[in-house]
């Protein structure tokens, strides 16, 4: 019996993980997705993605990126500094689901 790899478009990555297809298109670019093939369409390309290295790729991320956020002091906000909107990273242990969030949230951001 042969195997089939389940393959994944960018597209489909980006409505899956919230990130813009832009970024995804990027990623492609550096290399730094792995499993990806490119298809040529006519003058266009189409890349796919093996789901599962994919899928493997991005738990690492979330081992690797285990974060959550805190927001600024008071004190800086109150003073009008240019950073007074940002929300500053500080380390901890969310739950991967969490995390997975926020992801997602500052990739929009």
């Amino acid at each position: 019996m042969t195997d089939v790899i389940e393959r994944l478009t960018l597209r489909q990555i980006s409505d899956m993980y919230g990130m813009s297809l832009r970024h995804w298109q990027q990623m492609v670019r550096d290399g730094k997705l792995p499993g990806v093939k490119k298809m040529k369409h006519g003058k266009r390309y189409t890349y796919l993605v093996d789901a599962k290295a994919f899928n493997d790729w991005w738990e690492r991320q979330l081992e690797d990126f285990d974060c959550q956020t805190q927001s600024i002091s008071p004190t800086v906000a109150a003073s009008g500094g240019s950073n007074a909107n940002i929300k500053r990273i500080a380390f901890g242990s969310p739950s991967k689901q969490a995390l997975s969030q926020k992801l997602k949230s500052a990739a929009t951001a």
